[in-house]
């Protein structure tokens, strides 16, 4: 989240919004999935696809 309100504040938004949120989710939560630090596979894609569900339009 604080990277959401950050990201926001630089796009010079005074609102956190859905965009903000699925711009900066995969790389903000990308390493939290991997066991192995150095491992990149398919990571960001099991983020997206989440947030794709959380954030259903």
């Amino acid at each position: 989240m604080r990277a959401t309100r950050a990201f926001a504040a630089f796009e010079g938004a005074t609102r956190v919004g859905a965009a903000q949120l699925r711009r900066i989710a995969a790389p903000a939560l990308r390493h939290r999935l991997r066991r192995d630090p150095l491992d990149d596979s398919g990571s960001g894609a099991r983020v997206e696809r989440a947030i794709a569900e959380v954030l259903a339009d």
